[in-house]
């Protein structure tokens, strides 16, 4: 505590005293202050001493030999190897209080004895205190240490800054405080936190001094490998993602934010950043391959996941012997909970930040256009040439465009250099055109060369590029076969159709194993079963639109429920609420009551129909269908006729 004056610092400095004393962790509270110490001033009354023939010489030499002792010999011990002194003193309770030193008896000229009484006189004084210094100034300290549940200074200090900041000097102004200096002018109170804390601060504000330096390197170093200065930022935002992991780490194993968790923190950015450049440096690469940049970003998110998640892996498996130790565990904890908190967070926000910051200098060439599109993907394969026949001949009467697209992955290496793009360019361009050849060819052995149609080749996986492509125009129908499999095989393989259904926003034709091959396609029956929700009325107005363009007839099969509450009657205005006016006349409603299995009688009726075309609405949740219990997928798997699935609209 400094100040003007000494006094007023030491009530300071008493205030203080009690405010540690009062706050929990804190403990061995003390300061530098001493008690006050009673001394004994005996002035000699040098007439008496005169009148009695002693001298002041003889006054203080008996009371040295009293209370000091005096040696006066000394003494051979047969057992001993040094003589020991033969020390002159009166006992201690003979000498231990003031009364006793004023009856110690001096000896006269005359042989007489004078007690000391009478030859002194006994002023009460109080001792001279210490005043310590630092740099010169006057100071009164204040110590104290923690313990039990606070371990680390910082939160002491935390706890008690609030309550100096309560304090209220008679002065009319607050007590400024200091850490890393002291103050220049003592003109005002003040106090400086010192010791452990000013250590503890110093380090914290060595290194993250130390942290920025390091910052503004791997900026220099990172916008001379891009050449850019906007995309190490995009890199270095990843930073701080790690305290998300670090601080509730912390606090769920019962540990301090120490030195050694800023050490983690510094240590762990270097990783964050090597994750991030994997990351946008993937990316730009696969944009020189001529990748768009949305997909580009994408594809760097799970391509290059694999090597983060080794990293993680590897510091999460080196920093565990430290994780028990009591010096390093905060850096085993900073290391092993930030790359954890950073490979998950990282793994999408670059990639996300990277493609805001750069999509105005990369814009899609693809954007979606209002061109009407009918998209067939195909593998091929017998089904797939039903379903192009039937996209065909409904891009014909709907005046769409018919689009052919087959989807591939091509085996890249996950790391290739600048040298070996040109190489790999060159055999994506081939395979590229050899997979156009062979879709044109694919389609004119089933359509005939006469028809016109888009073939379109893309390197991704089937059910993306389905997607992708759908989203790229005005596209009206999808049209695909499904090889139907089930149980292991699909475990095993996937489902293509089945994922681009619960996923596609547009509707869905597909063409299962149980569909025969025809010659040429004529829609004459179309079947529509509804049970009264809004995905079957979105099914029936398109069924009714597919029944006017094709001058076919509408047979919907009205699926009831035991627990409707509403009437036949009530039930019919609502569908024929829902078919166009100009639609209704081919429109014929069939009561359908439930016996048994739903999908089965569904089934069992459209073969009865001999209906070309089936149209059912759906909702696909997340693990299963939700609409005319859970049987979409059953439908479609086992019709005789293509079935078109509406998505309800999202």
């Amino acid at each position: 505590v400094y100040g003007p004056a000494y006094e007023r610092q030491i009530e300071i400095a008493r205030s203080i005293r009690d405010i540690l004393e009062q706050t929990d962790g804190v403990v061995d509270v003390d300061w530098y202050v001493e008690g006050n110490q009673t001394k004994y001033s005996l002035k000699i009354d040098k007439e008496k001493a005169a009148i009695n023939g002693i001298t002041a010489e003889q006054i203080t030499q008996t009371m040295r030999v009293a209370v000091d002792g005096l040696n006066v010999g000394l003494l051979h011990l047969p057992n001993e190897k040094e003589d020991a002194y033969i020390n002159l003193r009166l006992p201690k309770a003979d000498r231990s209080s003031i009364a006793d030193i004023q009856q110690i008896k001096v000896v006269g000229n005359k042989g007489n004895l004078v007690p000391v009484s009478e030859l002194v006189t006994v002023q009460e004084l109080k001792n001279d205190k210490s005043i310590y210094h630092k740099n010169l100034m006057p100071v009164v300290y204040v110590t104290a240490d923690v313990a039990g549940a606070i371990e680390s200074p910082v939160y002491a200090i935390l706890g008690l800054s609030e309550k100096v900041d309560e304090m209220k000097l008679p002065e009319g102004y607050a007590l400024e405080r200091y850490v890393a200096s002291q103050p220049f002018l003592t003109d005002k109170y003040s106090m400086k936190w010192d010791g452990e804390w000013h250590i503890t601060y110093e380090v914290f504000r060595d290194m993250g001094i130390a942290f920025a330096a390091v910052m503004v390197l791997i900026y220099i170093l990172v916008v001379g490998w891009f050449q850019s200065f906007k995309t190490p930022l995009t890199i270095m935002a990843a930073i701080p993602f790690s305290l998300v992991g670090i601080l509730p780490a912390h606090a769920l194993m019962g540990a301090f934010f120490t030195a050694t968790s800023m050490i983690g923190f510094i240590a762990g950015a270097g990783i964050v950043v090597r994750n991030s450049i994997i990351l946008v440096d993937f990316v730009q690469l696969r944009m020189s391959h001529g990748m768009p940049l949305i997909e580009a970003v994408v594809d760097a998110g799970a391509v290059r996941f694999r090597p983060m998640l080794l990293t993680a892996a590897a510091v999460i498996v080196g920093s565990s012997v430290m994780l028990f130790d009591p010096i390093f565990q905060g850096l085993a904890i900073s290391l092993m909970a930030g790359e954890v908190a950073s490979l998950l967070l990282s793994r999408m926000a670059v990639p996300v930040l990277f493609y805001l910051s750069e999509r105005k200098q990369h814009p899609e060439t693809s954007a979606a256009s209002g061109e009407s599109v009918v998209l067939c993907p195909t593998d091929f394969s017998p089904q797939s040439a039903i379903a192009m026949k039937f996209a065909e001949k409904i891009s014909r009467v709907f005046g769409a465009k018919l689009r052919v697209l087959h989807a591939a992955e091509s085996d890249l290496p996950p790391y290739f250099t600048e040298g070996q793009l040109q190489e790999i360019a060159s055999e994506e361009q081939q395979v590229e055109n050899e997979g156009i050849l062979q879709i044109k060819g694919f389609a004119n052995e089933h359509l005939g060369a006469e028809n016109r149609f888009d073939a379109v080749f893309v390197d991704d996986s089937p059910t993306a590029a389905i997607l992708a492509e759908s989203l790229r125009a005005n596209t009206l129908l999808v049209a695909l076969g499904t090889h139907g499999r089930i149980g292991f095989e699909k475990l095993r393989f996937g489902s293509v159709a089945e994922t681009v259904l619960r996923e596609s926003q547009t509707p869905v034709l597909t063409v299962s194993g149980n569909v025969k091959g025809v010659e040429s396609v004529n829609i004459r029956k179309i079947v529509c079963p509804v049970d009264l929700t809004p995905e079957s009325e979105n099914a029936l107005r398109y069924a009714a639109e597919m029944a006017r363009q094709f001058d076919a007839e509408v047979f919907v099969i009205n699926v009831g429920s035991k627990d409707s509450t509403t009437s036949a009657d009530e039930e019919l205005a609502i569908l024929c609420s829902w078919v166009p006016a100009e639609a209704k006349a081919q429109c014929k409603l069939q009561e359908f009551v439930r016996n048994g299995d739903i999908a089965e009688e569904l089934l069992t009726a459209a073969s009865e129909l001999s209906a070309d075309l089936i149209v059912i609405g759906a909702r696909h949740g997340i693990f299963s269908d939700e609409t005319l219990g859970e049987h979409t997928s059953e439908i479609v798997r086992n019709a005789g006729c293509p079935v078109i699935t509406i998505p309800i609209k999202k």
